[in-house]
């Protein structure tokens, strides 16, 4: 399958699209089902970005604002292979855009075929010194990890199932909102 394919998949969950959003939750426990689906109600507003070096989707939603590559394998690890490759050239172009925009950078991992389990996993793109929800987000969103050979890949597996994600952002919205988060 093409990789335009997820690339749309992701964004008619983030944007709440009421079939692909019930869709995703057939699967999931009642209650973690129950928060993802207040994503129809609230959702994202996204963008496809796709582009040689952009970023394949940009999500937006009160004050926060992701752009997110994604990529698919039918693999469970997704390797950058050496740094001089395009998908690591990719990952250090968006740092250094968010470093200096003060964006919050995430990777979305897609494993095809992956029936049982939620096939969406999200990583997070090491920022320096981040401050305020990018901070915590920074802090519970795995990273991409370095390999034995210091080359990057995703552990699909190691990943924060999107459910979790939806979970966690709208959590840090609300308090944040009601001015309690900081």
């Amino acid at each position: 399958m093409n990789g335009s394919i997820y690339e749309r998949e992701l964004k008619s969950i983030l944007e709440g699209d009421r079939k692909a959003v019930k869709q995703y939750i057939l699967n999931l426990p009642s209650s973690t089902a129950k928060e993802v689906e207040r994503i129809i109600d609230h959702p994202y507003w996204v963008v496809r970005a796709a582009g040689s070096f952009g970023v394949d989707l940009i999500a937006v939603r009160y004050q926060l604002a992701f752009p997110i590559e994604v990529k698919s394998s039918s693999s469970n690890i997704l390797r950058f292979s050496n740094k001089k490759s395009k998908k690591s050239k990719q990952y250090l172009y968006m740092k250094e855009k968010c470093e200096k925009s003060g964006l919050f950078a995430l990777y979305a991992f897609r494993l095809k075929g992956k029936q049982k389990e939620e096939p969406w996993r999200i990583f997070h793109v090491e920022k320096s010194n981040p401050t305020g929800i990018n901070e915590i987000l920074q802090y519970k969103i795995p990273s991409i990890s370095l390999n034995s050979n210091h080359n990057m890949e995703m552990k699909w597996e190691e990943g924060m199932p999107l459910s979790e994600f939806i979970k966690l952002t709208f959590h840090l919205q609300e308090k944040d909102i009601s001015g309690k988060l900081f």
